[in-house]
């Protein structure tokens, strides 16, 4: 009984947690390969899995949709499966390893219990990717039926300025491929034109692990020397297997006629501009000596402006209105201070202005603020103070009604 046991135990440990399963050995450049990563557990899964996929040059791996969950007899055993899909899409030549890589879930024994974690490791593969014939000349192909692809210019081409900017955008759109697997555009330049590319945009659909991919990259070419500066043509090309051709598309070279800035142009000084400069010498004359017999009259208007324009007490009035309106209780206090400073020394508050001034000083020097100041009551009241004051200005101003105690005879 205890043999029976430990025999069990031994073909349970030695059943792989994780393993890898390759849809084909051999694929074209740029072309999808499907693997698949089978994990197993004893009882239930708990969470969702996380895998770190290895990073291959000229190479994208990426996951694809949900896993498929099901169970399977392994020695003798029932076990739970989770099947996760992946995609991969290389540019390399020849043999292509797939490094080992670090898997994590959490699964149950049976169905209740806590939740144990598991690192396990997904096992190597090798696969090798098959340049198509003819295709030597490319340096980017990918493998699929058909590829739509656009330009777009933001302004056209056409002749330019020094410093002219032009936005390019083009577009890649293509099926059974992701977005990243597309080809991005060729950074290279007219040395007169400098390139500042814009992040790509990529956009897969994908529709029960079909994909549906898409690029967007988007160039700003700044011109950046005078002269006839050109862009080449650009090539893109795809593999068909079904028709065993290659097919291509290519985005015309542009060119720009950049202008050189305008030289100034110099002349020798002629009896006109002589005749000119002596008109301006005259008008400033006449200009200084107007302005000596005007003297007393504009200084008096430069005052009566500043006091217009520049009138403290004004300004302060302004600034807390507007500290009122924003709800700035800092703002609002510094402009009452300097309000308050520039009245006399008799002045008094109302009782309406003094209780919202105490709330706004409460609200700025309080440690414990509770809440956001509102400035609409010290608005309200600070209006009526200067309508009292108002008032009873033009009241001190208006001639008595009473006659002289002592008329002048």
């Amino acid at each position: 009984m205890v043999a029976c046991m430990l025999l069990c135990i031994r073909a349970a440990a030695e059943v792989q947690p994780a393993v890898l399963d390759v849809s084909d050995s051999e694929i074209w450049t740029g072309q999808r390969l499907r693997f698949y990563v089978e994990l197993r557990s004893r009882g239930s899964f708990s969470g969702a899995a996380s895998f770190s996929i290895p990073r291959i040059p000229k190479t994208v791996i990426l996951k694809v949709s949900n896993p498929v969950v099901s169970s399977k007899e392994i020695e003798g055993e029932s076990w739970s499966i989770q099947q996760h899909e992946f995609a991969l899409f290389s540019q390399a030549n020849g043999r292509l390893q797939i490094p080992e890589f670090e898997v994590r879930f959490g699964r149950r024994d049976g169905f209740t219990g806590p939740v144990l974690d598991v690192r396990a490791m997904v096992p190597a593969a090798e696969v090798t990717i098959k340049r198509p014939p003819g295709s030597e000349r490319f340096r980017f192909l990918i493998t699929c039926k058909s590829i739509e692809i656009n330009e777009t210019w933001e302004p056209l081409p056409g002749p330019a300025v020094l410093g002219a900017v032009f936005t390019r955008t083009i577009s890649q759109k293509a099926v059974g491929m992701t977005g990243m697997a597309l080809m991005p555009p060729p950074e290279s330049t007219d040395d007169g034109i400098r390139v500042y590319p814009e992040p790509e945009q990529i956009r897969d659909n994908t529709n029960r692990g079909d994909f549906t991919g898409e690029r967007i990259d988007k160039m700003v070419y700044l011109m950046r020397e005078p002269g006839t500066r050109t862009l080449p043509a650009i090539t893109y090309a795809w593999w068909d297997p079904s028709s065993q051709e290659i097919y291509t598309k290519t985005l015309p070279a542009v060119t720009f006629e950049v202008a050189a800035p305008p030289e100034s142009a110099s002349s020798p000084v002629s009896s006109q501009s002589h005749a000119s400069s002596y008109r301006w010498l005259f008008v400033l004359a006449a200009a200084l000596l107007v302005v000596g017999w005007q003297r007393k009259r504009l200084v008096s208007m430069v005052t009566v402006a500043s006091q217009t324009f520049w009138n403290p007490e004004r300004n302060s009035v302004r600034a807390l209105r507007r500290a009122c309106r924003r709800h700035d209780s800092a703002s609002a206090n510094t402009a009452w201070l300097q309000w308050r400073s520039l009245q006399g020394s008799g002045f008094e508050t109302n009782a309406s202005l003094k209780s919202a001034v105490s709330e706004l000083q409460g609200a700025v020097y309080s440690k414990e603020p509770d809440g956001q100041w509102d400035g609409a009551a010290l608005a309200i009241a600070f209006t009526q103070q200067l309508a009292t004051a108002a008032s009873n200005l033009h009241q001190s101003n208006e001639p008595s009604s009473l006659r002289p105690m002592n008329p002048a005879s």
